[in-house]
């Protein structure tokens, strides 16, 4: 619930700066602005805690992560749960879980490339599209005024 609030007062502020109205694609403005979405600042925190909770001398930690994996296959409201959904998509997706289950640290470097490639799909599908033939404000957003980024 406190998300979808913090996602929408991030645009609107952003959007706001910029000038435009609110109907302007999500996409187009946090690209104008150097932004990323709030999803991957809140999965890149997520993994660089649980790397930081591998490396914690606690024996409390370590039982709660115990047991929140526990709870994986009976709960889905669990930490863990929305980690193992979370990695779906990318394309390391089986070496995270995998590492996730058993207790091993992500290499974050690779992750955050990975969790970042995921996120520029959306302009990836659209870099071949002709502005002309679409009614979409994202492909003419993208098409005649976007600066091209390196390795989408």
């Amino acid at each position: 619930m406190f998300r979808p609030i913090l996602q929408t007062l991030h645009l609107n502020f952003l959007k706001g700066t910029l000038g435009v109205k609110r109907s302007a694609p999500n996409w187009a403005v946090l690209r104008e602005c150097a932004h990323e979405p709030l999803q991957f600042y809140w999965f890149r925190a997520a993994i660089w805690f649980y790397n930081w909770l591998l490396s914690s001398n606690s024996a409390t930690l370590k039982q709660a992560r115990h047991a929140d994996l526990k709870l994986v296959p009976r709960a889905k409201t669990s930490w863990a749960s929305d980690i193992l959904r979370a990695f779906e998509g990318l394309q390391g997706w089986d070496t995270y879980t995998q590492a996730f289950l058993q207790g091993l640290p992500i290499c974050y470097s690779d992750f955050i490339a990975d969790l970042r490639f995921r996120m520029r799909k959306v302009l990836r599908d659209i870099a071949d599209m002709y502005p002309l033939e679409s009614d979409n404000k994202l492909v003419t957003y993208h098409s005649w005024f976007a600066c091209p980024l390196l390795g989408l």
